[in-house]
């Protein structure tokens, strides 16, 4: 987490020296490979996309951060986590993967460009999550119109983490509030650690 925040900050540095002039979205991210979490930074990016048991959704941040190169103080940097599980695949891409003309109006001859939010995560779902597939899947819908670029994440294998029990996560709460009754505060962050890679997505 202070590596991405130390890596965010530099980056900043470097492009406030245009001035405004360059203004870059970015997601930063880090993945535990013994674990399967993700550490991640988004600025002003397009949400990851989970795969997870044939359906898709967004990974949502709990607090984006401005873009690099905005003027003014940063600010608090959020690092976000997601726990990725067997068979999990997150995919991340550029706005080129939903900046698309459908086609063309009709009667006025217009383009007509996409504003399905959710146009993407039904590409993923359908490519079963394979890079090669989703390009094709997005050139069926459309032409591209920006740059784009795809990377695949997927977790394979399930040694280390923490099983997902409701029972697991209610002891962990109760041996936190034991901490904290007694200032433990290296333990309590400790099994706070062990309580969110515990956690379900969307719980």
């Amino acid at each position: 987490e202070k590596w991405l925040e130390r890596a965010f900050i530099e980056m900043q540095n470097v492009f406030e020296g245009f001035e405004g002039s360059m203004v870059v979205s970015t997601l930063f991210g880090l993945v535990d490979e013994i674990t399967g979490t993700i550490y991640f930074i988004n600025a002003g990016h397009p949400n990851m996309v989970i795969l997870r048991d044939g359906k898709t959704e967004y990974i949502l941040n709990q607090k984006s951060c401005k873009k690099l190169g905005e003027k003014g103080e940063i600010g608090v940097i959020a690092i976000s986590l997601f726990q990725m599980y067997t068979g999990d695949i997150v995919i991340v891409g550029s706005d080129g993967r939903e900046d698309l003309i459908l086609g063309s109006n009709l009667e006025t001859g217009k383009e007509v460009r996409n504003r399905d939010e959710n146009l993407f995560l039904r590409i993923v779902a359908d490519s079963q999550g394979k890079l090669q597939r989703i390009y094709e899947g997005i050139l069926a819908k459309g032409k591209i119109i920006d740059d784009i670029s795809l990377i695949q994440i997927e977790y394979k294998e399930s040694s280390g983490q923490v099983i997902r029990d409701s029972r697991n996560l209610e002891l962990l709460k109760e041996t936190m509030e034991v901490c904290k009754a007694k200032n433990d505060w290296e333990d309590y962050f400790n099994q706070g650690q062990k309580f969110i890679l515990a956690e379900p997505y969307n719980s």
